[in-house]
Parts: structure tokens; sequence; C-alpha cells
């Protein structure tokens, strides 16, 4: 049965290992500044809703 869903594990892995690397390096290389600033987040929280 596991082979039906992944015909050939190795390179499925460790594909999905890769992007995964490649993710956590852009996050911790600043891209949650980037994103932050694509989607026009600002760094201002505000105290109170009242």
């Amino acid at each position: 049965m596991f082979k039906s869903f992944f015909p050939k594990p190795g390179p499925f892995f460790m594909s999905a290992f890769v992007w995964a690397l490649i993710a956590v390096i852009f996050w911790q290389a600043g891209g949650g500044d980037w994103v932050a600033r694509l989607v026009g987040a600002s760094d201002e929280v505000p105290i109170s809703a009242a």
C-alpha cells in the first residue's frame, strides 16, 4: 500500500526535506520582514481596541 502512494519515496522525501530547508533559511534570513512589507503589515500593535 505504501508503494502505491509513493512509488519512489526516497526522492519524494528528499525533495520535501530540501524545500523545508529552503523555507527555514528564507525565513531566518529576513523573509518574515519581506512578507510583512508585501502584505502591508505594520510593526505597531494596538494596546486597546476601546
